[in-house]
């Protein structure tokens, strides 16, 4: 079966539209001519454990036209529809480069941008959620609702665009979804590790960014590895790696000598 001529003009607009690197356009090409997408398919119908990486980027580009359609009934301006659409674009470059080929994956994570559950503001991205924390001193218990922080792989993790972008949001989901509120905006990642004075200059971002925040539990965790080195990549194979930051050589070096990580568990009301 061939792809219609209507899906394969909204996936080309899209892959032109949205910052992919001219690396992908033989292996993009080849797809778009070869690899068919259903026109009846949707981002909630679509088999998230799809395993071909290929087709798995052109239906997700085709069901941009419907999370646009989404953000305009809703009124919100093109600007965030756009940065929030560009997460198609990171995981793509992470998993090709974990693939060595042209693959898209992590297709429940952006399901939840398609469907309007998370968004980029600025630097940060942030999703309504039911925290799961029992944390009476923030009156903070399971299933209250909560802002969850995530941290995209988009450039220098600058804390003072962090603090926008929470501001973005403390006016963003009051206007846009005013049913909805939040106690407070969570945030469990690697980046909070309290330990990581240890191996970090003072004065990072990343430890500037941990001081927005209680952070006010951990959990072991080397989901730092996956961010510093490769996605996927397990301690076993960073003898082979060569690390090119300052960050990277530490991390290898502690990791190597058994050190434990962490998940940090931030809080900020």
């Amino acid at each position: 079966m061939k792809t219609s001529p209507h899906v394969r003009e909204t996936i080309l607009k899209w892959y032109r539209t949205l910052p992919f690197s001219e690396a992908y356009d033989a292996e993009f090409f080849y797809a778009l001519d070869t690899v068919f997408v259903d026109e009846a398919w949707t981002v909630e119908t679509y088999d998230t454990k799809c395993k071909n990486g290929k087709q798995n980027l052109l239906a997700y580009l085709y069901f941009l036209d419907a999370m646009q359609a989404r953000y305009e009934e809703k009124g919100i301006p093109e600007e965030i529809f756009l940065d929030s659409a560009g997460d198609v674009v990171r995981w793509c470059d992470a998993w090709s480069r974990t693939k060595g080929e042209l693959y898209l994956g992590e297709l429940n994570w952006l399901r939840s941008s398609y469907t309007l559950k998370l968004f980029k503001l600025g630097r940060l991205q942030f999703c309504h959620a039911k925290t799961k924390y029992e944390l009476p001193q923030y009156d903070l218990h399971p299933k209250d609702p909560v802002l969850e922080i995530h941290i995209p792989a988009s450039g220098p993790l600058d804390p003072e665009e962090c603090k926008k972008s929470i501001a973005m949001a403390r006016e963003f989901f009051p206007r846009y979804y005013p049913e909805k509120t939040f106690k407070c905006f969570t945030c469990h990642s690697w980046l909070l590790d309290p330990t990581h004075g240890e191996i970090m200059r003072e004065g990072s971002n990343i430890l500037a960014f941990a001081k927005l925040f209680d952070v006010v539990g951990k959990d072991e965790s080397d989901s730092l590895l996956g961010y510093i080195f490769r996605w996927g990549i397990q301690r076993s194979e960073l003898e082979g790696v060569t690390p090119t930051t300052s960050l990277a050589v530490a991390v290898k070096e502690t990791a190597l000598k058994g050190r434990t990580f962490y998940a940090g568990i931030g809080i900020i009301v």
